[in-house]
């Protein structure tokens, strides 16, 4: 196999500045014992308990609230809970006064049905497990500053009734043109359907508790499948200093498909609950056939079909230029041009990248899905994450929004899965904030065993299959690029070309739409373990394009020139 190589500069800080001149519960500790509060009416009185538990399904709370003489008599309380962005839950709970004491029994499961405020995200299991913290809170009209005491404050798992589980899709819908029991749309243009499972699972994004595939059928007898993903939609706004997210709906699942072909489609979506379990269960739900008009269309980036060390669109040649906008901005950069640290405004300041990127001829970028930028997973503490297993929608509708901007300006986006401080020991070394870290509540020790852990795989193939649903069919995406510079991570030998073999394939097998998949090696041509390069998987690959002339023999590097030279020489078909 000849691997052809596309050049980026990985070294962004100077071209970027230069361009902006579960179901299950833990054991739950036991909180502190005696608290007095002092009243703040009429001001709302909040109150958090200690050791609210985290990542629990179903629970109980309960507690003693020791009542004051001069208590005044339109006195209320509530339970409140929020995620680590502090969207509100609350609710009031019944309960009654006894001997001066409210004696308080709250069961906390997918059932309670809290109220959001502030936001559009009705209840849901998902949104109990994501909670980091809780309490109560006191109101009353008139003016009191009484003490009331809370103590024995308990929290106890609920236990699991078995139920007859249903095995039912909710609200099911089409996003496009549908009349007389069919769906319509046309070619190059996307569609969803829509669904909800019944009993959401409190980790939606599991899919062993729950997951959905749309197997789709042309009349010709081609067919494809594709994967279904979970989404919270969002509102986006700049507040003046950085871009908000806030949940603006209910959570569902949603399959996209982008038609290229014109004609009749079969489809049938098979929904499949608690795989690897004794109660697993799947079921294939057919839909109304899909009528697509238009012409046969193809906008994706291909690897040229006539010679293997290009790439092509639609049969002619595609040359990627432009620059590694890996993030908004860039710390060494703003050092080392002795310049303004660029404002983060989120998709607003890339859009405004895309253009200038367009207009000066460019048509390829990078992107990273780093955790200061566009990263989906990582330590639950963080704004905007969620942990291990958990993506957030915030960051997922954010890069909906600029793959859409870039493909209206003309851009592919080089899509980069994960930068190298994520898995590495030593270099950039991002492993102490890494979610897979046992520290954090991971799975694994040290980021070598990201390569090597039988647990790891499992999360990273949940991960993939999520970015390949919710991604895969947008032509902006010039290809899925595993690592930026892989051989700073912690993966070494054997161990790492059968992750590169193992990855790829697993990615290639769920993308539908046929998108190239690299890695990035720190360096030159020189630099790339052969042994990875040469695996069938893999369809291009990355190096660095700001390695110069050196001095030092030792260090002895090729310009840009000689690097696009050399990288193109092996033999290979010629175009005629």
């Amino acid at each position: 196999m000849v691997t052809r190589f596309f050049i980026l500069c990985c070294f962004s800080c100077y071209l970027l500045q230069v361009l902006n001149a579960e179901d299950h519960n833990d054991p739950i500790p036991p909180p502190e014992k005696l608290f007095h509060i002092e009243l703040q009416s009429p001001v709302s009185t909040h109150f958090e308990i200690p050791n609210w538990p985290q990542n629990s399904s179903a629970f109980r709370l309960q507690a003693r609230i020791m009542l004051p003489k001069d208590l005044p008599e339109d006195f209320g309380l509530g339970m409140w809970l929020s995620n680590n962005d502090g969207h509100w839950q609350q609710k009031v709970p019944t309960y009654t006064i006894e001997d001066g004491s409210i004696h308080l029994d709250i069961a906390l499961s997918k059932h309670s049905w809290l109220q959001a405020q502030g936001q559009q995200m009705p209840w849901s299991a998902s949104q109990l497990a994501e909670s980091v913290r809780g309490g109560l809170f006191f109101w009353s009209e008139e003016g009191s500053s009484s003490i009331i005491t809370i103590d024995d404050i308990r929290f106890s798992p609920l236990p699991v009734i078995d139920q007859p589980r249903s095995h039912r899709l909710l609200d099911l819908s089409y996003s496009d043109q549908h009349t007389h029991g069919e769906w319509k749309t046309e070619t190059g243009k996307r569609s969803e359907i829509l669904f909800s499972p019944e009993n959401l699972p409190a980790n939606p994004y599991d899919p062993k508790l729950f997951k959905a595939d749309l197997l789709v059928e042309h009349e010709s007898g081609a067919s494809f499948a594709l994967p279904a993903f979970y989404r919270e939609p969002q509102r986006l706004w700049n507040r003046g200093d950085r871009e908000m997210s806030r949940a603006d709906g209910a959570g569902h699942f949603a399959v996209r498909l982008r038609p290229q072909l014109p004609g009749t489609y079969k489809l049938s979506l098979t929904a499949t609950w608690g795989m690897n379990s004794d109660q697993a269960h799947a079921q294939t739900f057919t839909l109304p056939p899909l009528i697509v008009t238009g012409e046969e269309w193809d906008d994706y980036v291909r690897v040229d079909p006539h010679d293997s060390r290009f790439f092509s669109i639609n049969d002619d040649m595609f040359w990627p230029i432009g620059i590694n906008i890996r993030s908004i901005n860039d710390l060494r950069g703003a050092k080392r041009t002795h310049s303004k640290l660029t404002p983060d405004f989120g998709t607003e300041s890339y859009q405004a990248y895309f253009r200038r990127v367009a207009a000066a001829g460019g048509n390829a970028v990078e992107i990273w899905l780093s955790n200061w930028n566009l990263a989906m997973e990582w330590r639950g503490d963080w704004p905007e994450f969620r942990g291990l297993g958990r993506y957030s929608q915030a960051r997922a509708a954010r890069l909906d929004t600029v793959l859409d901007s870039a493909y209206e300006n003309g851009i592919r986006i080089n899509f980069v899965i994960r930068n190298h401080g994520q898995a590495s020991a030593k270099t950039n070394t991002e492993w102490k904030d890494n979610p897979y870290n046992l520290k954090n509540g991971g799975i694994i020790d040290h980021p070598k065993e990201f390569f090597t852990d039988p647990a790891a795989f499992e999360r990273q193939d949940a991960f993939h299959r999520y970015i390949v649903g919710r991604f895969g069919d947008h032509p902006a995406i010039l290809g899925w690029k595993l690592f930026s510079e892989v051989n700073l991570t912690a993966g070494r030998g054997d161990a790492l070309v059968e992750w590169h073999r193992r990855t790829a394939g697993f990615i290639a097998g769920l993308d539908s739409y046929g998108h190239p998949i690299s890695s990035h090696w720190s360096g030159d041509y020189r630099t790339p373990n052969r042994k990875i390069v040469a695996l069938d998987e893999l369809t291009y690959t990355c190096i660095d394009a700001y390695h110069g002339r050196r001095k030092n023999a030792k260090h002895k590097g090729r310009n840009i020139v000689d690097l696009m030279w050399h990288s193109t020489q092996s033999p290979a078909p010629g175009r005629g």
